[in-house]
């Protein structure tokens, strides 16, 4: 059955429907199915507009496919396309885009065409046609091939130009062994040695042969080396990469070779100044010192020191060292008084300069301050314990020195051997306890560093010296804790009694700090710890300084109504015990004595036990207790005649207190007095 036919309006409404969607392609079939029916302008216009809107579709779906192909590298496909668009739009960017792939496609046909030639041996052909390749893209990875090419085909020169422009190492995204391989063999190949061998650190294998190939790549660079030192004066570059050589294998010429380079370029450096590089090539320390690296190292830390405090510490290691070296202080003068007087100016020099930086508020140099007091009385000590003998002369070193470079062992024992130098034994045990294993806490504790000179104390002794480093750093964190008001101080002070009997000065000067406290808690500490002191076996000054102690507290306790007469008496008592000479406990004692008895004697009164009042006034060897009594009396006296009391009251109360006056002290004035009151109411009773 035949479709209904459509009229042209129905065509046209159904086309311009279309048309408003933008479905250009079905609005184009209903315009010219309308247009063969009426001929009318406005159809012809739109059938025009459909035309180029659907080429405009069919353009932009040919560029994105192209670019799509051109992404993953399907050079041909992308061509085709992109023709097709330029043929409907002509823009000129597609036809250099065009022209663009199709020389990839030419280099890509090169490169092709370049490992085949490669791998048949055509090195020069190769290297060609990977220099074809390179002309439409720069890579690193098709420079290298060529490179590789041109060295076995014999041209190293133009090899060596090939790959100026490389880097020493190649970005990260060549992580291709072989390539790594290659650019090592094109270096080689060119007399890079150095960075043929950096390159192939790289590479990851056992492969005996590739050990082979870098064992002998090592071997050209060690004859380069010493090629170039002879020829010219880069001291620097042969000082880096004959580093690398010694670093990379056991050749003892290498070892020299670095040395010499390393003293040459500071020779160079020293004449610029560059103070900062000359210490990056001097450290770290090396395990032995001559003189003239002694000297060297002074020199440059002094010079560094003027610049900066940083290298302070380095500064007064060395200086010190070096102002007591044997060959060093020979070049000062031929003479010994002239050797000393250089010496003692040049040591003054480097303490102004640590000063300077201490004067200006440097907290780290008032630290290496501290400890280069104490080094500097050292080494004047061992210098002047080893006199005339030469043979000891290399053991007149700084503590820290001794340390650094493991002398310690070696001037300890010097310092054992040479005991009768030492005026006492504080002396020898201080000195030896600076180069025994204890001596990072002694320096720590010349700083102040009181935590850390504790923390880093050794675990166990092995020697006396550790044994007076250890009490001494233990005795000064306990004081270290009462300046801070840390709680238990005590605990520090255990070994205390034993540092105080090698080395006195420390007990006299914790007597004196103790002594000069007068509040209440810091006597208490300082009672605590002599207490501690004196319980493991002191000397009479520690027990004089705690009975003192004691006493005074207690006394402070006292007049703060906070103990009562009793726990003074009995304080003074024990305080006594330790120190029969002490003065303020002996006075106390006779103080609270007259105190306790007359509280005694008023509470008798109180309660009218007045056998008992009279009798603690006569049998009392104090003045004031009697007096006490008399005084009483005397209010009692006086207060008869204030009240109302009839004759015969007052003259019982009279002769009661006649009576008790007699008793204590028959000769007193108030018996006078009491007598002529008593004959003055008889009377006027008589009257």
């Amino acid at each position: 059955m035949n479709k209904e036919t459509q009229s042209p309006e129905t065509i046209l409404e159904r086309a311009g429907e279309l048309f408003k969607r933008g479905n250009y392609l079905l609005a184009l079939h209903e315009f010219e199915k309308a247009a063969a029916v009426v001929q009318r302008d406005d159809i012809i216009d739109r059938i025009k507009i459909c035309k180029e809107e659907i080429e405009k579709h069919r353009l932009k779906d040919l560029i994105k496919r192209g670019k799509k192909h051109a992404g993953k590298k399907n050079y041909r496909k992308a061509v085709r396309c992109f023709e097709e668009a330029y043929a409907i739009s002509g823009e000129d960017w597609l036809k250099e885009r065009i022209d663009q792939l199709k020389e990839h496609l030419c280099h890509r046909d090169s490169f092709r065409e370049a490992k085949d030639a490669e791998a048949a041996g055509e090195f020069e052909k190769a290297a060609d046609l990977y220099g074809q390749a390179l002309s439409s893209q720069i890579r690193e990875d098709i420079i290298i091939k060529r490179a590789c090419c041109l060295i076995r085909a014999g041209k190293n020169r133009d090899a060596a130009a090939a790959i100026k422009d490389l880097p020493s190492t190649l970005p990260g995204q060549y992580s291709d062994q072989s390539i790594m391989y290659d650019y090592g063999f094109v270096l080689a190949g060119v007399g890079r040695y150095y960075e043929c061998l950096k390159v192939w650190d790289s590479i990851e294998t056992n492969d005996s042969g590739f050990s082979e190939q870098k064992e002998y790549i090592l071997e050209l660079l060690e004859t380069d080396l010493y090629e170039r030192l002879n020829g010219s004066a880069d001291y620097s570059r042969i000082f880096e990469q004959g580093k690398y050589l010694r670093d990379s294998a056991a050749r003892d010429r290498a070892g020299d070779l670095v040395k010499y380079c390393k003293y040459a370029r500071i020779d160079e450096l020293w004449k610029e100044e560059q103070y900062e590089v000359i210490r990056e090539l001097l450290l770290p320390y090396p395990e032995q010192l001559d003189s003239n690296l002694l000297a060297l190292y002074a020199k440059t830390f002094f010079k560094l020191a003027e610049i900066t405090s940083e290298s302070l510490s380095d500064l007064a290691m060395f200086w010190l060292s070096a102002m007591y070296d044997h060959e060093i202080s020979c070049k000062f003068s031929a003479r010994s008084e002239a050797r000393d007087e250089v010496r003692k100016i040049l040591i003054r020099k480097a303490e102004e300069l640590i000063k300077k930086h201490d004067n200006a508020g440097d907290l780290y140099a008032k630290k290496v301050l501290a400890c280069w007091n104490v080094e500097k009385k050292l080494i004047e000590d061992l210098y002047a314990s080893v006199g005339n003998h030469k043979d000891l002369s290399h053991l007149v070193r700084t503590p820290s020195f001794a340390e650094a470079f493991g002398l310690s062992s070696k001037i300890l024992g010097m310092i054992q051997g040479n005991r009768e130098y030492f005026s006492d034994r504080e002396h020898y045990l201080s000195t030896g306890a600076y180069y025994s294993p204890a001596v990072k806490s002694l320096l720590h504790l010349e700083r102040g560093e009181y935590e850390k000179a504790l923390s880093s104390l050794p675990e166990s002794s092995d020697s006396e010296f550790t044994d007076y480093c250890m009490e001494r750093v233990m005795f000064e964190y306990g004081l270290y804790c009462l300046e801070k008001g840390k709680d238990n101080p005590e605990r520090y002070f255990k070994t205390t009694a034993s540092l105080f009997e090698k080395a006195p000065r420390y007990e006299q000067e914790f007597i004196d700090e103790a002594i000069n406290h007068h509040e209440p808690d810091e006597l208490r500490k300082y009672e605590n710890i002599l207490k501690a002191i004196h319980s493991k076996g002191s000397t009479k000054a520690i027990a004089d300084a705690l009975s003192l102690i004691m006493i005074r507290r207690s006394i402070v306790s006292y007049n703060m109504n906070q103990i009562n007469p009793k726990i003074l008496e009995t304080t003074a008592r024990k305080a006594l015990k330790l120190n029969p000479e002490n003065e303020l406990a002996q006075g106390t004692l006779k103080d609270i004595r007259v105190d306790l008895e007359i509280e005694e004697l008023f509470s008798a009164i109180n309660k009218h036990a007045m056998d008992k009042a009279c009798r603690i006034a006569v049998e009392s060897e104090h003045q004031k207790v009697r007096e006490s009594f008399f005084n009483f009396m005397n209010d009692i006296f006086q207060d008869i005649f204030k009240r109302g009391k009839d004759k015969e009251e007052k003259l019982l109360m009279l002769n009661n207190i006649l009576k008790w006056c007699t008793r204590v002290d028959e000769f007193h004035p108030i018996l006078d007095q009491i007598l002529g009151k008593i004959q003055m109411l008889e009377q006027v009773g008589l009257g």
